[in-house]
Formats: C-alpha cells, sequence, structure tokens
C-alpha cells in the first residue's frame, strides 16, 4: 500500500466516529415529543405558531384570529395521520411498527434508527457529493485521478466512488468502476452511473447510424432491470438516473422507444426476469471475491423498507415528476413505485404540511401580528 493509501485508510478510521453521529436529512423537520404516553405529540413549532410582540398584549380580536390559526395548523397536522389511520397511535420504539420517525418513535430510539439509516447509506454508496460528507472524503476529492485509479486498483470502494462523482471522461473506466461497486454491493452512485452510461451508449450509436432498433430495445430492456434491481435494494439511484436520461431524449426518437418498451406487457415480464439473472450474476462476482451473497428483498430490515417508502413519499411531493413519466414498467406501480401504501401517502402528506400548508398558516399569523 502506497503512503498515499495509507494516509488516506487512518483518515477514513478516524472520520468513521463523525459519520456515526451524524445527523439524517429528516431531523430538519419539527418533531415530537419523547413522552411515550403521548399519542399525536404536537411539535411545539406548530403549538407556539404565534408570539405576541415583547411587552405588549394582542387584542382580543387578534388573538381570537390567531388562536383559530392555531388550532387549524394543530388539526391539519393531525390529520396527516390519518392517510394511514393512526390516529390513536403512541409514540413506540425502535422494533415497534413505526411509519414516520419523526411522529412515531421515541427520540432516544429515533437516534439509534438515524444512525442505521447513515450506516446503510455509507455502505451502499449514497450522498457521496453530501456537504456532511467532505470530511469523510476530503483525501480522496483532494486527490488526482491518477492517484484515484492507482487506488481503484486496490478495490478502494471510496476512490472508486469518488472518481465516479467526479464523471471521468472515459465511458468505459466509468463502466468499469460502476460495475465493480454493484458487485461490491452498491446501489447509489454506482448505479447511477451505470445506468447514465448505458443510456450514453445507447445515444451514441443511433448518432453515429451504428445501432437497429432491435439492440436499443435490447439495451433498453437491460438499463430497466438495472433500475429494478435498485429498487428491490430500496434504492431510487437507478430510477433518478433512467428519469434524466429521458428528459434530456423524451422528444427524440429514442425517447419514444423508452415509452414504448414500457408499455409492452410482454417486455416487463423480460424486464424482472432480466433483473433476477443481474442478481444472480452480481452474487456470483460476490462468490469469486470471498464476499456474501446480497440480502434478499425479504431479508430487507423495517429501517430500509420505511425509508425507502419515506422516499417515496418525498418524491411524490417535491419532485412528482420523477414517478409520473410513462417510461417505467406499469406493474411496478403496484409494487416498487406504489405511492398507496399507506405510510407513503402519510409521509406525503407530512411533507406538504411542513412545505406548503403551515408556511400558508405561518404567513397568515404574522400578517395579523404585522398590523399591530
Amino acid at each position: 500500500m502506497n503512503n498515499l493509501s495509507k494516509s488516506i485508510v487512518a483518515i477514513a478510521c478516524a472520520t468513521l466516529i463523525i459519520w456515526y453521529f451524524w445527523p439524517n436529512n429528516e431531523a430538519t423537520l419539527p418533531q415530537e415529543s419523547d413522552d411515550i404516553t403521548k399519542p399525536r405529540a404536537i411539535p411545539a413549532e406548530i403549538q407556539d405558531i404565534v408570539v405576541a410582540p415583547k411587552g405588549k398584549a394582542l387584542s382580543l380580536e387578534k388573538q381570537q384570529k390567531l388562536d383559530r390559526l392555531r388550532e387549524k395548523a394543530i388539526q391539519m397536522y393531525l390529520d396527516t395521520y390519518k392517510t394511514e389511520g393512526a390516529e390513536a397511535k403512541t409514540q413506540v420504539g425502535y422494533d415497534g411498527d413505526w411509519c414516520n420517525i419523526n411522529q412515531d418513535v421515541i427520540e432516544s430510539d429515533r437516534v439509534l434508527i438515524q444512525k442505521e439509516r447513515l450506516e446503510l447509506d455509507f455502505e451502499r454508496g449514497r450522498r457521496i457529493n453530501d456537504k456532511r460528507l467532505d470530511t469523510y472524503y476530503a483525501s480522496y476529492k483532494a486527490s488526482t485521478e491518477e492517484e484515484l485509479r492507482e487506488l481503484t486498483a486496490e478495490r478502494d470502494k471510496l476512490a472508486m466512488r469518488t472518481l465516479l462523482s467526479k464523471r471521468p471522461s472515459s465511458k468505459t473506466l466509468t463502466k468499469s468502476l460502476a460495475s465493480e461497486l454493484i458487485i461490491m454491493g452498491d446501489t447509489g452512485i454506482a448505479l447511477d452511473s451505470f445506468v447514465r452510461t448505458k443510456v450514453y451508449e445507447i445515444v451514441r450509436g443511433l448518432l453515429n447510424d451504428n445501432i437497429d432498433n432491435k439492440t436499443v430495445i435490447k439495451q433498453l430492456l437491460s438499463t430497466l432491470a438495472y433500475v429494478e434491481y435498485g429498487l428491490r435494494r430500496q434504492d431510487f439511484s437507478g430510477l433518478r438516473a433512467y428519469s434524466l436520461s429521458y428528459e434530456t431524449n423524451k422528444d427524440r426518437p429514442l425517447g419514444q422507444m423508452m415509452r414504448d418498451v414500457a408499455a409492452n406487457p410482454s417486455m416487463q415480464q423480460t424486464i424482472e426476469r432480466l433483473s433476477h439473472t443481474i442478481e444472480d450474476s452480481i452474487n456470483k462476482g460476490r462468490e469469486k471475491r470471498n464476499l456474501p451473497p446480497l440480502p434478499t428483498s425479504e431479508e430487507a430490515t423495517h429501517v430500509e423498507l420505511r425509508t425507502f417508502e419515506a422516499g417515496l413519499g418525498n418524491m411524490q411531493q417535491f419532485s412528482p415528476e420523477l414517478l409520473n413519466h410513462d417510461i417505467y414498467p406499469t406493474t411496478w406501480k403496484n409494487t416498487h413505485l406504489n405511492t398507496e401504501k399507506p405510510c407513503v401517502k402519510r409521509h406525503k402528506a407530512y411533507y406538504k404540511f411542513f412545505s406548503e400548508d403551515y408556511p400558508a398558516i405561518r404567513k397568515q399569523a404574522n400578517a395579523i401580528l404585522s398590523r399591530y
């Protein structure tokens, strides 16, 4: 191992401790009381929606208006539970049947779940360019492409991920790194890069007029199979990459072919079959590298499943175009992208409340106070 590799490993070991204690994105949302005896605890931010100017009292009329706004906010917040029929749910621990960690889980166990989510993100190679990871990846990001390539020869996962995040000009290198990381268990930037590269190869073939429609369809089926493989492992990275690739090509012949493939029932069956073939191939590659088989979909933890559902609810609220494209097999709407699941609907309602409903009520309250 060269000196650069040794120094990077040392920094990685030290910063791994920091990784465990970084907060999760959801922690920025208002959180519940830690009193397990209180069902439907109301975040303080909602209860204290209005505060009179210091040293002054509001008129009775204004106070009544503000009180009505507060009650409205509380009721709308409580309504977010109803999408799951959870009006009477109390807060539970890590092993409980929780849906939204900010609403359902006691604070001490919420920390454990957030820690597990961070560990899962790290294990799967997600959030490479998240600012919270800058310290962890600092030495790698400061390295040159040549130095990173040297480390990839030693199968340094962090070096491979960093090199992929830099989008190397060589598509062959990109595909090779992504393929190796996928075998090693990554589903984040590896699947993102792999899917983008496969679509790029199709586009290049069409531009050079050296690929026929039959081959394009075959490659699209393979690409969608990788996307489905990622979804089965509770990861949206491949889906986002495929969606972005479609946005670039939707008004071109390739865009129409992507839609045609998704609409064909027989091709949907092919995609599912290829997806399982891909997983079998990955496990064979893992066996050659003395790695254990990948966990099956049935072995996914409660944290993985609920985090995936939270992501689906988030996507439905903030990026609905990712789900509304007609470029995915229609069967996915009842499986991987089923937004009718109670917990998914509840997360959408939760995100909608804090991104739309609550700010609108605060705006009304501020208008009343501004006329004090």
